[in-house]
């Protein structure tokens, strides 16, 4: 899992009446290496700004000991983080210390962590399985869209969704111009932006392709396709 932050250059930052104390960073991690005494499964720490210091605040629930969740998005809306997605693996290490991991699934679940309370909720599944995709807010709504389906192919997706928090659930989007794994998820302007990513391993993308933005006019109808928002090919890994 990656994330991007997006700090404003403008003089009015921070924004009047939003003081830095209530700004926080979640960031969520696994171990490396499973061992015997240890669970290296998804625990998420948090950054206080005002303390200049990190905590760990709670664990993704629902994960045996040495499984990860991986190619998931975590994103916060409100006074909640949600974590949307992902591939469960399992960590394993034999006893002549080799370590393996074995890929067990595309995940629908998306659980909601309340900050201020210290509880996990269930909210409705993605309509898709999916990992390695893009994620985003945008007004009062979470975006998602490409990523992989299933563990066993190497194509991407066009497939785009949207959730309601206030009446928890998810609505299908008009699919996107092109297919997109590893690919990142940026609020602008309104706008959902879909950067970058790969159509398949297979697949020959060229620089101009491979760094193009598709972007969703947000009334329902379409994706407009933006190429070559840049002359450097910088590949998504």
């Amino acid at each position: 899992m990656g994330s991007l932050s997006i700090a404003s250059t403008s003089p009015s930052w921070p924004p009047a009446g939003n003081p830095p104390a209530i700004f926080k960073i979640c960031v969520s991690y696994c171990g490396k290496d499973a061992s015997q005494g240890t669970n290296i499964s998804n625990w998420i720490d948090c950054y206080d700004p005002q303390e200049n210091s990190w905590n760990r605040i709670t664990t993704i629930p629902g994960l045996l000991k040495n499984y990860a969740l991986k190619g998931f998005s975590m994103v916060s809306f409100g006074d909640c983080i949600y974590v949307i997605g992902g591939r469960l693996c399992e960590k394993m290490t034999s006893a002549d210390n080799r370590r393996t991991r074995s890929e067990l699934e595309v995940r629908r679940q998306v659980l909601r962590y309340n900050l201020s309370l210290n509880m996990w909720y269930d909210c409705a599944p993605l309509i898709i399985p999916r990992f390695d995709f893009a994620c985003a807010v945008i007004g009062d709504k979470i975006y998602v869209a490409g990523g992989k389906c299933q563990l066993d192919i190497s194509t991407g997706m066009s497939s785009a969704e949207v959730y309601d928090p206030t009446v928890d659930e998810w609505q299908s989007l008009p699919e996107m111009s092109a297919c997109h794994h590893k690919c990142v998820g940026v609020s602008w302007q309104g706008k959902f932006h879909v950067i970058d990513g790969f159509a398949g391993n297979s697949d020959y993308i060229g620089n101009m392709e491979r760094s193009s933005v598709e972007v969703y006019n947000g009334d329902g109808s379409r994706w407009d396709l933006i190429i070559g928002m840049w002359q450097l090919d910088v590949p998504p890994y």
